[in-house]
């Protein structure tokens, strides 16, 4: 049996087409066959990109760490000289104590004397001499005395207290001692009694070392004990103990 064209063997002379195989797409026109039968190849990576953004949030992160490290730091002094400020006011207290000292004048001396020895104020120099200050001052301002009573900042005796600062510190601030009234004029002065003594009676013995006649009840001499005479009237007197030699009418 003779074969036909087209049956059994392939006829050398055509153009044999490529078989067919089941589930492979046909290579497109105009690509070698090779390309089309490779395998896909995996999406590429971006490493360098991925590097440096994980660079740059790493210095990011740096960043915000520090500058959480420097405000908590920065915070830090302003409690810092808080907790160590009665330290460094305790130490040099006996510095500021010597800078401080306050020296009394003269009057403010014989003030604070004066006061701690009428009143017996506990109270330092520095302190009562304060308060003749302030008396002064209220007082060179114009304020009146009884006002400055009121406001003295002591708790008793306002107003002996407020005299003395005046009388000691600003005297010239003393309120002016009223004027007296003037005296009535004085009566004429009487003329003076006579120098001559009216004339004693001849007939009265005995005399005083004077040249006076003795009256009775008048002493008499211890030499004239016992004896009798005569008085300036007339009246016989004598002289004996009555509570003391006396002359006494017989």
């Amino acid at each position: 049996m003779s074969e036909q064209p087209g049956q059994g063997r392939p006829d050398p002379g055509r153009r044999q087409r490529p078989s067919r195989q089941w589930g492979t797409a046909p290579p497109p026109q105009g690509f070698p066959v090779q390309a089309a039968m490779q395998p896909p190849q995996p999406p590429k990576r971006h490493r360098g990109r991925n590097i440096a953004l994980g660079i740059i949030g790493v210095l990011i992160l740096i960043i915000i760490i520090s500058a959480i490290a420097s405000g908590g730091t920065k915070s830090q002094p302003t409690s810092a000289p808080a907790s160590s400020s009665p330290a460094s006011s305790s130490a040099p207290a006996p510095t500021a104590s010597a800078t401080v000292k306050v020296v009394l004048t003269a009057r403010q001396r014989h003030f604070v004397k004066d006061i701690r020895a009428q009143f017996a104020l506990t109270r330092s120099a520095s302190a009562i001499a304060a308060i003749g200050r302030q008396v002064c001052t209220s007082r060179r301002d114009g304020m009146r005395q009884g006002d400055v009573v009121a406001q003295i900042s002591v708790t008793a005796h306002q107003a002996a207290v407020t005299r003395l600062a005046e009388r000691d510190l600003c005297r010239r601030y003393l309120p002016k001692p009223p004027r007296p009234k003037p005296a009535p004029p004085s009566p004429a002065p009487s003329p003076p009694p006579s120098a001559t003594s009216a004339p004693q009676p001849a007939g009265c013995y005995p005399r005083a070392s004077s040249g006076n006649c003795y009256e009775p009840g008048e002493f008499c001499p211890h030499a004239d004990a016992g004896m009798t005479g005569v008085a300036g009237d007339g009246e016989k007197i004598i002289c004996r103990d009555n509570n003391g030699l006396r002359w006494e009418p017989i």
